[in-house]
C-alpha cells in the first residue's frame, strides 16, 4: 500500500477545511469551524493507496509544529481566498518557503471562493507574482470553489493530482477538469 501525504496550507478563512470536506464527502457545510492547529483526514482509494490530508490551521505562527507535521508531503495545496488580497500575499509567502524547503514535492496554488464576492486577485496578478518570485515553473494554479463545484470542482482536480503522486503512473488532465485552468 502506498501512503500519500497532502498538506493544505493557507490563511484563516481561505477554505482549506471546506475543500477537504468537499473532497471526502462531496458536500459543503456552512458549519465547519476554523482549524486550530492540524486536522488529519484519511481517505483510502480504490487502488489501496492511503491518502492523508493534513488541514493546517493558522499557518502564520506555527512554523515549528507545521514543519514537523507536514514535513516532506507529496503535495502542498496552498489555498487562498480570491476575494482577499492579503490571503493571496500569505499564500505566495508560504509557496516561497515550502518550495525552498521541499523542492521534490508538488505544489498547487488553489484560488478558492471564485463564486463569491468580487475577486481582488485575477489571473494576470497571479501570473505576474509567480514570475516575479520565480515560482511559475514549480506551481500548478487552479481556480476552485468548495461551495459550488461548477466553478471549479476540487474532486475532479484530485482525480488529476492523485496519479501525479502515485509511483509508476502517468497523469494527464481530463479535458473538462477544473475549468477554468490558468495557462500561460
Amino acid at each position: 500500500m502506498t501512503n500519500i501525504k497532502i498538506a493544505f496550507l493557507g490563511s484563516v478563512g481561505s477554505g482549506k477545511s471546506s475543500l477537504i470536506n468537499r473532497i471526502l464527502t462531496d458536500k459543503f457545510s456552512e458549519d465547519i469551524l476554523s482549524t486550530v492547529v492540524v486536522d488529519l483526514e484519511i481517505w483510502h482509494r480504490i487502488n489501496q493507496s492511503a491518502v492523508y490530508f493534513y488541514d493546517v490551521g493558522n499557518a502564520y505562527s506555527l512554523d515549528t509544529l507545521i514543519d514537523k507535521t507536514v514535513n516532506n508531503a507529496n503535495a502542498y495545496c496552498v489555498v487562498f481566498d480570491i476575494n482577499h488580497y492579503q490571503s493571496f500575499k500569505h499564500a505566495i509567502s508560504l509557496l516561497e518557503t515550502y518550495t525552498t524547503r521541499f523542492p521534490q514535492s508538488y505544489f498547487y496554488l488553489l484560488a478558492n471562493k471564485v463564486d463569491l464576492g468580487k475577486p481582488q486577485v485575477d489571473r494576470d496578478t497571479i501570473a505576474n507574482v509567480l514570475i516575479e518570485k520565480n515560482l511559475l515553473e514549480m506551481v500548478y494554479v487552479h481556480f476552485v470553489s468548495a461551495k459550488n463545484p461548477k466553478y471549479g470542482n476540487i474532486r475532479e482536480l484530485m482525480q488529476y493530482i492523485m496519479p501525479q503522486l502515485e509511483p509508476d503512473t502517468v497523469s494527464e488532465a481530463p479535458v473538462d477538469c477544473c475549468c477554468p485552468w490558468l495557462y500561460f
